[in-house]
């Protein structure tokens, strides 16, 4: 019995950490969502082609000065952050109210947006490291002159509703 003891002590830990660390049960759909929301079926391609479109309907709608589908692209959640030049907001209502008075000002249009150099790095499930740059050109002047450039990076998770951005630092 003594060594029966001193052997399971040993076994059961082990165990425990070995079904801690078997892969989770994937969804069975490319880019699907399984019912707990955070495991994505390895598909890298898939889900990069996910990310790029949410990117570009975001870039296109800040192009016609819709701020609230802008927006879309960025999580709900509360623990939502952006770092740019003017600090760090948190949270979507912040991140609204600081690119009104920036960029969408009563002022006239915003200037147009466009993102390049955009790779896409997994980082585990249903979460991913985006960078790129953004460029932004005088409204109505078809990519010229430029009005600002810099470089972003994203942290975006997969949520019930598609990818979201869920922290973003721009320069």
């Amino acid at each position: 019995m003594d060594r029966w003891v001193r052997v399971s002590h040993f076994f059961v830990p082990l165990v425990v950490l070995a079904s801690a660390c078997a892969p989770v049960q994937q969804a069975s759909e490319p880019g699907s969502v399984s019912p707990q929301g955070s495991e994505v079926v390895a598909d890298p391609a898939a889900n990069s082609a996910e990310i790029r479109a949410l990117l570009r309907a975001s870039m296109q709608a800040w192009n016609r000065d819709d701020l609230d589908a802008y927006l879309a692209a960025y999580t709900d959640d509360p623990t939502l952050s952006y770092i740019g030049s003017g600090g760090k907001v948190s949270g979507k209502p912040a991140l609204r109210a600081r690119l009104m008075e920036s960029n969408f000002s009563s002022a006239g249009e915003p200037d147009d947006l466009a993102f390049d150099q955009i790779e896409v790095a997994f980082l585990g499930p249903g979460q991913a490291l985006v960078t790129g740059r953004w460029t932004t050109y005088q409204p109505g002047f078809d990519s010229q002159p430029v009005t600002g450039q810099g470089m972003f990076s994203m942290v975006m998770q997969l949520e019930a509703v598609g990818w979201r951005i869920t922290h973003e630092h721009s320069s």
